[in-house]
């Protein structure tokens, strides 16, 4: 029963990014209005740093004074609480992407193929793998990585098109899906 529950617990949250990239995709162009959907999604994805600070702040050691806890849990809250969200918005195109691939390809391998069914990487395995990396293999990254800008494109002209004036709630989110990183040497 748990290995059931750990499996279908897997899917949902394979889900969680295609769902909140629809979710975006969907306050801007058919629900409105568009600044609350796209705050909802905002919302959530600040939830889990949310919680993690207010469970610091009520975790204060006996020894240190109240204004010096409040203000380590308040730097830490800044920092690392707006820095997650923003890396979770900027990614979750490309997330939302990379887990629609595993999961159709999964399908396919067991509805259709029938296999390698139990292909996989164990953790050492991808250890070895990361720290033998190369400029090539970033550069592969920076491709695959390649969907978030796609779909940023292919929105900012539907919105333009269709719903110009969404773009002032729409726009910094899709500049950021949009932004790639600076490659290597240049």
């Amino acid at each position: 029963m748990l290995s059931q529950w750990k499996l279908f617990d897997n899917l949902r949250r394979s889900l969680v990014p295609a769902a909140l990239t629809t979710l975006l995709l969907l306050g801007w162009t058919v629900l409105s209005p568009a600044w609350f959907w796209t705050a909802v999604v905002i919302a959530i994805l600040l939830a889990p740093s949310v919680i993690a600070s207010l469970s610091d702040l009520a975790d204060k050691p006996a020894d240190v004074p109240f204004r010096q806890h409040l203000a380590a849990v308040r730097a830490r809250c800044a920092r690392g609480t707006s820095l997650q969200a923003l890396l979770a918005l900027a990614f979750l195109p490309y997330e939302a992407f990379f887990c629609l691939d595993a999961i159709v390809r999964t399908i396919g391998r067991m509805l259709i193929t029938r296999q390698r069914l139990l292909e996989w990487n164990p953790s050492s395995d991808m250890d070895r793998a990361l720290e033998q990396r190369d400029h090539t293999d970033l550069l592969a990254s920076y491709r695959s990585m390649a969907i978030a800008p796609a779909i940023a494109a292919a929105c900012w002209v539907g919105l333009s098109l269709t719903h110009p004036a969404v773009l002032a709630v729409a726009g910094p989110i899709l500049l950021l899906w949009g932004h790639r990183p600076p490659l290597p040497g240049g």
